[in-house]
């Protein structure tokens, strides 16, 4: 039997990893990755900084372990929606393009760290992001059996136009604020999630 101590000790370390978790993301929202050194994350955190080292390593791996965390929920009601889908279909498409853009929505704070991770060449093959793929590659050769996507798109491609599409915007939009002065930022992002619907699914559904 474990010693109650040894309890103690595993929920302390749980806690610890977590509040500099926490601490990391609210410094990369306010900072970015640049910004958020380890010093600050581990004063944010009420530990030290060799404490930050001992559970994480490097700063790198740290924010490896935020996208991780923030990437779980999603993750979760995605594959949820995947697999309980008989077979795949444009409904299910249209569900998936709507949370993956909200989920972007609202952690645009990962945006700077995948393309700080995809600059240095340091991008990760999460096996849960792997998944979610395979499982979209799946459905929407599904949906092309079934008469209702084109076939003579690979459905890899069509997964791909599904993520850059997405991801696209928030790199992008402050740059249409300052053209579009006076429109929210929940405007702009209601219109450009109503463009991509029409163009993606006018592109991909059969003609003729």
């Amino acid at each position: 039997m474990t010693p109650p101590e040894s309890h103690t000790k595993t929920r302390d370390a749980d806690a610890t990893r977590e509040a500099i978790l926490d601490a990391a993301s609210a410094l990369l929202r306010e900072r970015g990755f640049a910004g958020a050194s380890v010093s600050a994350i581990a004063d944010a955190a009420g530990v030290t900084k060799s404490l930050v080292h001992h559970h994480f390593g490097t700063k790198e791996a740290l924010y490896v372990a935020v996208k991780r965390r923030k990437f779980e929920g999603y993750w979760a009601q995605q594959r949820e929606m995947l697999m309980a889908a008989s077979r795949g279909d444009l409904e299910l498409l249209r569900r998936s393009m709507h949370l993956y853009f909200h989920y972007l929505m609202e952690n645009e704070d990962l945006l700077e760290l995948w393309n700080w991770m995809h600059a240095e060449c340091r991008s990760e093959m999460d096996p849960r992001g792997l998944e979610l793929t395979a499982l979209g590659i799946q459905r929407v050769r599904e949906a092309q059996e079934a008469g209702e996507i084109r076939a003579d798109v690979s459905p890899a491609v069509v997964m791909a136009a599904f993520r850059i599409l997405n991801e696209f915007w928030f790199n992008v939009r402050p740059g249409f604020q300052v053209l579009q002065e006076g429109r929210s930022v929940a405007q702009l992002n209601d219109d450009y999630l109503e463009g991509i619907m029409k163009i993606f699914f006018e592109g991909i559904i059969p003609h003729g």
